[in-house]
């Protein structure tokens, strides 16, 4: 319960810490992907793997505008895409 609890006010502080991001920076500034990033990160923590990999794709997508192919973080993005395929085998989604 605590942890459900727990991410889901790292939800609600991502969500509006994004919403923010977008108004102030538009929706290909790298920190807009960071937002989508950790909503990724929250909603892997919560089973929730075809929505994590939306966000995920959406932070791809501006790091590969921003840093390019080769980068660390697009090579990290791509290795959580690929383990919440791996786990969406695993578990029930809510």
């Amino acid at each position: 319960w605590v942890v459900k609890a727990n991410t889901r006010n790292q939800s609600n502080c991502t969500k509006k810490a994004l919403k923010i991001r977008l108004e102030v920076l538009g929706n290909r500034h790298q920190d807009v992907a960071a937002s989508y990033y950790r909503m990724g990160r929250i909603l892997t923590k919560q089973n929730q793997y075809t929505k994590a990999r939306v966000r995920y794709q959406l932070a791809l997508d501006i790091y590969l505008e921003v840093h390019g192919e080769g980068h660390k973080v697009v090579v990290g993005i791509r290795k959580k895409m690929a383990k919440c395929l791996e786990l969406q085998g695993q578990h029930h989604e809510e």
